[in-house]
């Protein structure tokens, strides 16, 4: 393979080599022995073709972690300046969850609440696609009333249903919420900022809902609910 793309290199206008390890990246050594891999690559092409890679895109890969005095960012960071240093690349990364997960949340309605332990809400495989269909993150949800007030406990085993026709549209099995849950109660689901709405489904016709954002002041309305007019 890496004869492959050393020739293809060569004999192609290629000026960048890019790597991706996807979003939920747990072992770092694997990742360090990537990104020395991705190097050996660029050097043997400069040294067929000196100077063609200028440019190493590294993906991004780690998940989004609370920050405190140690974090897998930081550990990470010093992997590739470890790997890298010296080497006169221009790098480039791609961290978009652990820069954005953090940033967002998500409110349903709380529809239906089924016995023995089963709640259906308004956001399934539409708002959660790549949750739904693979291995789901791990969100904190809570409970709140209508009148802004959470409802306290988390006492109870709930699996958390979507509204999608499919049997497998959940987005959560073996939750803790509140042992007493009503339906028109709302669920807050927290760092939904990743890879959320900007892969948005639109099965069983399901529309856009409508996004607000905190600008420092106030909450602002980013864009409206989309309908479907036909």
């Amino acid at each position: 393979m890496k004869e492959h793309i050393v020739d293809a290199a060569l004999r192609y206008p290629v000026r960048a080599l890019h790597m991706h390890s996807g979003s939920q990246m747990k072992n770092l050594n694997i990742q360090r022995g990537a990104l020395k891999e991705l190097k050996r690559i660029a050097d043997t092409i400069n040294t067929e073709a000196p100077g063609k890679i200028k440019v190493l895109d590294i993906g991004g890969g780690l998940p989004t972690e609370s920050l405190g005095s140690k974090t897998q960012m930081e550990a990470y960071g010093q992997i590739v300046a470890e790997v890298f240093r010296g080497s006169g690349y221009l790098l480039v990364t791609e961290f978009g969850q652990w820069v954005q997960a953090e940033a967002g949340f998500a409110l349903s309605v709380i529809e239906y609440v089924l016995t023995p332990n089963k709640v259906f809400i308004h956001l399934g495989a539409d708002f959660f696609m790549r949750d739904v269909y693979t291995k789901a993150r791990s969100f904190p949800m809570t409970v709140w009333n209508g009148d802004a007030t959470q409802v306290q406990g988390m006492d109870k085993v709930y699996d958390i249903a979507g509204p999608l026709c499919f049997a497998g549209d959940y987005l959560a099995h073996g939750i803790q919420l509140p042992t007493v849950l009503q339906e028109g109660q709302y669920l807050f689901i927290d760092h939904t900022g990743a890879n959320t709405y900007a892969l948005w489904s639109r099965h069983c016709s399901r529309t856009l809902p409508a996004t607000w954002a905190w600008d420092g002041n106030s909450m602002v309305k980013w864009s409206n609910r989309l309908t479907i007019g036909f």
